[in-house]
């Protein structure tokens, strides 16, 4: 009666170890990790990079690395400046030609712009140039991210 007892303790211990783990104890069905591949979904949009702006100056450089799959972008700008900021994109260096139209946010807005569905950008490097009027100097948070898809942007 004692062995009987303890034979089911330690397996009742077993069992119980093992369904902790995610061990199936009792499975009947096979696990087809081919199947469980495809289930994961990949990473399409890096996460927010949030950048302070200089508060004491009115133009600022930022490095803006593109990877390749990741062109399309989102830029969100918090401007509590007194002034409107300006935002452009330069490629390869930070006077390089510039991409597409300047992005304008007026004083004490903030505003999201994205990258044209059709025509993501190329792998390499980016520099955005942010900058006020002159008169006064830059105040606020500009945030980006990239994605492999347009619509994984909003």
């Amino acid at each position: 009666m004692k062995k009987t007892k303890k034979l089911m303790a330690i397996s009742l211990a077993a069992m119980t170890a093992l369904s902790a783990m995610n061990v199936p104890v009792f499975a009947d069905e096979n696990i087809d990790i081919n199947s469980a591949k495809e289930q994961i979904e990949p990473i399409n949009v890096t996460p927010s990079t949030k950048v302070t702006l200089n508060t004491g100056e009115s133009s600022q450089l930022i490095p803006w690395p593109v990877y390749s799959g990741y062109g399309h972008w989102k830029i969100y700008l918090e401007n509590r400046s007194s002034s409107p900021t300006t935002v452009r994109i330069f490629k390869g260096t930070p006077t390089g030609p510039q991409v597409g139209a300047p992005m304008v946010i007026p004083a004490g807005q903030r505003l999201p712009f994205y990258s044209d569905a059709s025509s993501p950008l190329e792998e390499g490097v980016y520099y955005l140039q942010v900058t006020t009027n002159g008169a006064y100097h830059l105040n606020g948070t500009l945030y980006y991210k990239f994605a492999t898809n347009h619509n994984e942007l909003y």
